[in-house]
């Protein structure tokens, strides 16, 4: 199965160019989208986590995408198996947007077991983007790339569950890097799919959110302080 719809280059100095991804100090140099290209100007919310998580994770994933969508956020996922899954699923069951960043060109999209999800994404108003060429396939060295975008499109992360050694602490110290908050959800210390959030909340490289609501409370003093910012 290919991904279908409406494709569009941005270079780098087009007025179209996501601004916040002129942060990093290397930008692309060009995106190719397929989708509306407009929704990476939205306040967005990165999920981030472990491929194999766990049923609490990929719950807890879930329902922060309906958090994300209740504050008029738009969900940033890396698309690949586990708890981006799960905040792919919830962001359809909001009928939210959602973007989708690759570690890959638009017609080598990886994993394909989610083409189906990317395709959704896509046809609920939402975009799958990256930064290669349509044909590349997907390489190791692609996924840490990918991760310094899903830190920069987004306004925060949050981190649900990862293991250590993980793809989640380069992507949080991208974040950190660029004023981006980190927020994660504690686990128990007998979970491996917790260590790596318990390890990032107990060296102050992110806040520990244990409730839905408080994290709701968080994403909209922060979506107050970006249109302070803004005006």
């Amino acid at each position: 199965m290919e991904l279908t719809g409406p494709r569009t280059v941005i270079a780098r100095d087009d007025e179209r160019y996501p601004h916040r991804l002129l942060d990093l100090p290397d930008p692309p140099r060009e995106l190719h989208v397929m989708g509306d290209p407009g929704i990476l100007e939205m306040p967005s919310l990165a999920v981030v986590g472990a491929r194999k998580c766990s049923p609490y994770g990929m719950d807890v994933a879930v329902h922060i995408a309906d958090v994300a969508a209740d504050e008029g956020m738009a969900t940033v996922t890396g698309g690949a198996v586990g708890v981006p899954t799960g905040a792919m699923r919830g962001t359809l069951a909001a009928e939210a947007f959602g973007i989708v960043v690759l570690g890959s060109g638009l017609d080598n999209p990886y994993p394909s077991d989610n083409i189906d999800l990317f395709q959704a994404i896509v046809g609920g108003g939402g975009c799958v983007v990256t930064e290669y060429y349509d044909q590349m396939p997907p390489r190791p060295y692609m996924f840490r790339e990918r991760n310094r975008l899903i830190a920069a499109l987004s306004s925060a992360v949050v981190v649900v569950e990862c293991g250590m050694p993980s793809g989640s602490f380069s992507l949080c110290d991208t974040a950190m890097s660029l004023g981006r908050p980190v927020f994660a959800f504690p686990g128990p210390i007998t979970s491996h799919a917790s260590t790596g959030c318990n390890v990032l909340i107990a060296n102050g490289q992110a806040s520990c959110v244990d409730d839905y609501g408080r994290l709701g409370f968080y994403l909209r003093e922060l979506m107050e302080r970006e249109e302070d910012h803004a005006q």
